[in-house]
Parts: C-alpha cells; structure tokens; sequence
C-alpha cells in the first residue's frame, strides 16, 4: 500500500484550529489527493491506516482526532466513532477534536480512518493515541499522524479498512 504524505502543521487550515493532545501531531492525507497541489474533488474518499505492536498486557489509550470533512474510526476492525469536521470554529460542537478512550490490544494492533472530504476542496486528518504512565504521571504519545512513513493508505477500499 502507498504511504500517505504528511501535509504539515496546523497552519495548512490556519491558526484556528487548535489540537493541544499533541502539537507534534501532521495533518496527513492520501497523496493521489495531495491538498498541497490539488484539491481534491467532493466525495473523495481514502483510508488512512498504520500497524502497530503493544506489549504483552492490554492498555488503556486515548485517541484524539480532527478531522476535514469526515471519518469514521476503527480498530482492530472495531468501529470506535465518527468525527465530522474540526478545522473552523463553524464546525465545532464542544471541542475542535474528538477525544474517545480505546484499549489497545497485546500483540499487534491497526488504527484505520475511513475519511470522506465530502464538500471538495481541502482535505486531511489530524490524530494521536497516547496512554498514560502512572509512574511520571504524563501522558505518552504513541503514534500521531505525521510523515514517518508508517502511515498507508487505499483508495480502492475506502470503506473496507484494511485490517
């Protein structure tokens, strides 16, 4: 599978939108659609997905997502949720991001955004699991969306996530 491409910081939909779960954090896309140079047309639909391993136990994580225009949330093929727009203070309800507790299992794991940018235009999403360690009392980042590479994703099965 093509790896998505890392769009940059916050700036790309401008100063409003704010993620404080991890100012680390790259809006990311598929790069068919590279909003950078392209904006992709209105029902364009993507899976951005990444693979990756927790030691032995279970834990509890949390999840934080932005999104333009929309997408639904899975893993390990368990739908977590849906997450409509976050870019603009128009779109916000409570939050400019949605923030949804998960566990992540033992052994490997797949975190997968179905993502719809339903109105055209530009498009990306915004995310980050972190767990908490009791010892530092600090929440830790897991993964984030970013240009690591460890991000893929498919347009022929957008609304079949890999798993």
């Amino acid at each position: 599978m093509p790896t998505a491409a890392a769009l940059g910081g916050l700036g790309t939909w401008g100063d409003g939108v704010v993620f404080p779960a991890d100012p680390d954090a790259q809006w990311l896309w598929a790069y068919p659609y590279d909003v950078r140079s392209y904006s992709p047309p209105a029902n364009t639909l993507v899976t951005l997905y990444t693979n990756f391993t927790m030691p032995a136990n279970s834990t509890p994580a949390v999840l934080n997502v932005a999104v333009d225009d929309s997408t639904d949330v899975y893993l390990n093929g368990i739908f977590v949720g849906t997450k409509v727009g976050s870019w603009t203070p128009f779109f916000y309800s409570d939050w400019p991001y949605q923030q949804w507790p998960v566990t992540l299992q033992a052994g490997p794991n797949t975190l997968a955004f179905r993502c719809a940018n339903i109105w055209g235009g530009a498009a990306g999403l915004l995310a980050s699991l972190s767990v908490h360690n009791d010892t530092t009392g600090q929440d830790v980042v897991l993964l984030r969306t970013d240009g690591s590479g460890s991000w893929k994703y498919t347009t022929t099965q957008a609304y079949n996530p890999p798993m």
